[in-house]
């Protein structure tokens, strides 16, 4: 099984709300779930964010060693997920989301 942008938000979410994601399908609403999202999107939560706190981490230390003249690292260097899927990802994870919720139940 492959889970989609819209099902692993949905999982991400469940486990932060201590509910399962059926629950969340069946009790949250197209307008608290769209919430939800951009609440996601301005600020992360879980390994994402736990990866963009390492990213900031290794960022500085590579930057106080860094030679003159060459190019600061940012976080997003250190991030694990590439940058090109990331904001695939991004584009991708509203729209599915409202289509896993959509999805007649026992799917």
């Amino acid at each position: 099984m492959t889970l989609t942008a819209g099902d692993r938000f949905l999982h991400r979410l469940a486990l932060a709300l201590g509910r399962t994601v059926a629950e969340l399908r069946a009790g949250m609403s197209y307008n608290e779930l769209r919430a939800w999202d951009e609440y996601y999107r301005l600020e992360p939560w879980g390994p994402a964010r736990d990866n963009m706190h390492a990213g900031l981490v290794a960022s500085t230390l590579v930057n106080i060693n860094r030679r003159k003249g060459t190019r600061a690292a940012t976080f997003q260097d250190f991030m694990l997920t590439a940058a090109a899927e990331q904001g695939r990802d991004n584009m991708r994870r509203f729209r599915e989301t409202l289509r896993a919720l959509a999805r007649p139940r026992g799917e």
